[in-house]
């Protein structure tokens, strides 16, 4: 006759080795051309580090034995647990939440845990993500929230995975502040540009690059001669020093808004104002100019006078590079060029 048996048991492939018979199933006599399917209820079952799973049949009156072992075999694993967490620090362009794993699950370590977060609700780890890596502990950590959008609500969930499965917190939201002068920067509502902080703001965050900006008012840029890349306070605003104010620094200038690798893709409206004594002193740098290199964008109605920029190659007053499809219409520059 025919016969086959499945066996697994805790422990290693030797018989010295193993630990525990977790299954010993016969299908019996007659077995020629069926499946034999077997299960094992892990809840009756201590913990194992390994098992080896046997497979035996019989047939004209040979016994044939095939098998393999398992390593770091988990049973009845349980996902780790963390908190919802809470929201703080919020400003225009970073937050920061915190929370607490209180406990790593089965089996430990906990292998990723931070916070996940997106504009439209339901945050998984698929979307934006502070990751804080892998811990074999409980206890409290904190992830900031950075290069958000201002004026726009976002969503945030705490999570921590383990081998068994992930455990997301529950979804909380807010709105960052305001950092322009208004806006939320759609085209039916374009951030607001009315002073020299404002195009601060808009020089720093390369998040914002392809938003929407008018500008409401005439700005006096003359002080940018003094700003620096050095954030010599550590308070995440470069040109807010003590440096920046006098000549005591290294005197780089005004920041061109797009760069090499992330263009300036959005809309500026200008409105028929204008920006006096735009300062930009980088002699080594490429693209550079009050606009330093664009992709698509549309600059238009906007007076740029008094500037003096310098730089290596692609300088200009108001572009240093624009590629294909840049629009710029009704706009004028004066000053000096170098580069």
């Amino acid at each position: 006759g025919e016969e086959a048996r499945i066996a697994v048991y805790s422990g290693g492939k030797t018989a010295s080795d193993r630990e525990e018979v977790l299954l010993n199933q016969t299908s019996g006599d007659g077995w020629e051309g069926q499946h034999l399917i077997a299960s094992i209820d892990p809840s009756t079952y201590d913990q194992p580090s390994a098992v080896y799973i046997g497979f035996w049949y019989t047939t004209d009156n040979s016994t044939y034995c095939y098998g393999f072992a398992l390593d770091n075999v988990v049973i009845g694993g349980e996902k780790p647990s963390v908190t919802d967490g809470s929201v703080s620090s919020v400003g225009g362009f970073t937050a920061d939440v915190q929370a607490q794993i209180t406990d790593v699950g089965v089996p430990s370590p906990v292998t990723t845990h931070g916070i996940c977060w997106n504009t439209s609700g339901a945050p998984t780890v698929e979307d934006t993500q502070n990751d804080k890596g892998q811990t074999d502990t409980t206890g409290a950590f904190s992830a900031e929230m950075t290069e958000l959008l201002p004026n726009t609500t976002y969503y945030v969930r705490t999570y921590a995975r383990n081998a068994t499965g992930i455990d997301y917190g529950a979804e909380m939201s807010f709105t960052t502040d305001q950092a322009f002068s208004g806006g939320t920067g759609t085209e039916a509502d374009p951030y607001q540009i009315a002073s020299l902080a404002d195009l601060r703001a808009l020089t720093e965050h390369p998040v914002c690059w392809s938003s929407h900006f008018i500008q409401t008012a005439d700005i006096d840029a003359s002080t940018t001669q003094y700003w620096d890349d050095t954030d010599d306070d550590n308070d995440g605003n470069l040109y807010n020093d003590e440096n920046d104010a006098t000549e005591a620094g290294s005197n780089q200038g005004f920041s061109p808004i797009g760069r090499d690798g992330t263009a300036f893709t959005g809309v500026f409206d200008g409105q028929g104002h204008k920006i006096d004594g735009l300062i930009i002193n980088r002699p080594s740098a490429e693209y550079v100019g009050l606009f330093g290199k664009t992709n698509a964008a549309t600059i238009q109605k906007l007076g740029l006078t008094n500037a003096t920029v310098n730089g290596w190659q692609y300088v200009g007053t108001l572009l240093g590079d624009a590629l294909p499809d840049t629009i710029v219409s009704e706009c004028y520059t004066s000053g000096n060029v170098s580069g």
